[in-house]
């Protein structure tokens, strides 16, 4: 009996937490930045951060790559499309939450990890964009006259839309830096060192804390 139990409780589980992770999967997926060379032995050359605030679910992936090193042909590809005079690319995506955001995204800044604007001496070039080939949006205009900020016009970069790549060049390694975001209420928000979690985790966790309330449950019972 308690192992029919246990089996409900599972299935139930399983049902209940498995839209919700296809939803996030398929949003994840769409990521598309080319994956750096180095990544596993830098692990902070690569990775992906989520805000949320105010009405913003905002997911952002980065990427550091090695204008001297690159070893993959689609690092290559991107780096020859991209006119950066630095050595290293830095490579940003930024992703709207289909249905957990309520807001347009405005504006998209690079900061410091003290939340300050990256100096201009970090910068070798000027900032840009690069299509990503997947229906993304370009910034507008298309090169920022400031360092490490990208516009949107209202309504392009809307929930459940993702931006371009966003790039810039530096010799300096790594600048990745924080972010903050603009949204048409006015909202200035500073971004967060968040990592995205795997669905999977999500699901596993979903799965114990059912467990231990359905211990919970039957030693009340027995009580």
């Amino acid at each position: 009996m308690r192992v029919t139990k246990r089996i409900c409780y599972f299935a139930v589980l399983v049902l209940i937490t498995m839209p919700a992770a296809c939803s996030f999967a398929a949003i994840t997926s769409l990521y598309n930045l080319p994956d750096s060379t180095f990544a596993e032995q830098q692990n902070n050359w690569q990775g992906r951060k989520e805000y949320e605030e105010e009405g913003l679910h905002i997911l952002v992936e980065f990427c550091v790559y090695d204008t001297e090193n690159l070893l993959k042909p689609e690092e290559q590809q991107l780096a020859d499309a991209l006119d950066l005079s630095g050595r290293y690319i830095y490579a940003y995506q930024v992703w709207n939450h289909p249905s957990d955001s309520t807001q347009d995204v405005l504006a998209f800044q690079l900061l410091t990890a003290e939340k300050k604007a990256i100096p201009e001496s970090a910068y070798k070039g000027d900032t840009g964009c690069h299509d990503d080939e997947s229906s993304g949006v370009a910034p507008t205009p298309k090169v920022s006259v400031m360092q490490g900020a990208w516009t949107f016009d209202p309504c392009d970069l809307a929930p459940g839309v993702h931006s371009w790549f966003l790039v810039f060049s530096s010799d300096f390694s790594p600048v990745k830096g924080d972010f903050k975001v603009e949204a048409p209420s006015g909202g200035d928000f500073p971004g967060p060192d968040n990592e995205v979690p795997e669905p999977g985790t999500v699901a596993l966790l979903g799965g114990a804390s059912v467990f231990l309330v359905a211990g919970r449950n039957r030693k009340r019972r027995a009580a």
